[in-house]
């Protein structure tokens, strides 16, 4: 039987002393004490599936480092998500998101609504979210959207959980992930879970795509000018923290005329942020809560 311990502490003692940190400084980082750390790091107690998730955080540990303390511990690797650092997501969104002249907004890869446009606020409202921290799912399965969607929520649900299933799936086993899903089914109980199945069973091995999951996202935004068609279209950044950008991009003359009068009446442009950080106004002035809010249905382009 192999001795994982002694060799997985041998990397751990080097991980922390490549980051110059000492036992104490370590120990209390990660949440334990400081023999305890010194007893693992010596290989006489085990190393767990805990302590490991703990010192990827703690040591912000490289997807590299991450695989070695994964396989000197005995333990097929679990994937991870890269630490996030909050000035690469204002980077991001101050540079792009102002100067897309659609609606458009910033992801990460767990569906968590980051940064958004004054376009797309005056179609979603995000701002008027309840959650601290917006999630693309949570929000559709709000009394809020659900209102908005009408008739159509059903279809629009179905179709982007597929998709967030699809997209998360190589981010299964991360423990953001878990604790996600979780808040989920807590908060939207049997008919998330209903619809989180039938997600997963749509890409079962011997299941095929229906024609209107093969075609590519359009957003039906019930403007004040009429229907407006928009395609959906992402753009993918690296930061290391990978982010996504989805822009609503009118298509034909007749969305492009409606869209552009639909603009006008927005007002100087605005950038905001996640909840927790609140919203950032480039000109100062609060949101008109009482203007005209859109309703947003989706399809697909087939």
């Amino acid at each position: 039987m192999l001795d994982y311990s002694t060799t997985a502490g041998q990397v751990l003692r080097r991980l922390r002393k490549q980051r110059n940190l000492t036992l104490t400084q370590a120990a209390r980082q990660l949440g334990t004490s400081t023999p305890v750390l010194s007893r693992k790091e010596r290989g006489q107690d085990e190393i767990k599936r805990i302590d490991i998730r703990a010192a990827i955080t703690v040591y912000q540990l490289s997807p590299w480092e991450a695989y070695e303390l994964w396989i000197a511990s005995g333990f097929i690797p679990e994937p991870t998500l890269p630490v996030a650092r909050n000035y690469d997501l204002y980077e991001l969104a101050e540079t792009l998101l102002p100067h897309i002249p659609f609606p458009a907004f910033i992801m990460n890869v767990p569906g968590y609504i980051l940064a958004w446009n004054q376009e797309i606020e005056a179609i979603w409202s995000l701002s008027l979210s309840e959650n601290k921290q917006v999630h693309i799912i949570d929000e559709l399965f709000s009394e809020r959207i659900r209102q908005l969607l009408g008739i159509r929520w059903e279809q629009y649900v179905s179709q982007a959980l597929k998709v967030f299933y699809n997209k998360t799936f190589r981010i299964a086993n991360d423990p953001t992930l878990r604790h996600l899903l979780d808040h989920l089914c807590r908060r939207h109980g049997e008919t998330f879970i209903r619809k989180w199945n039938e997600a997963q069973s749509a890409y079962a091995v011997d299941a095929k795509l229906s024609p209107l999951d093969m075609g590519a996202t359009v957003v039906m935004h019930d403007s004040p000018y009429g229907m407006i068609d928009y395609l959906v279209m992402h753009m993918t950044f690296q930061f290391p923290q990978e982010y996504e950008v989805t822009m609503y991009v009118p298509f034909g003359a007749q969305n492009q005329k409606r869209y552009q009068r639909f603009k006008a009446t927005m007002g100087p442009g605005r950038l905001y942020m996640q909840k927790t950080a609140d919203q950032i106004h480039r000109n100062n002035r609060k949101v008109d809560q009482n203007k005209h809010v859109s309703q947003l249905t989706c399809t697909s382009l087939t």
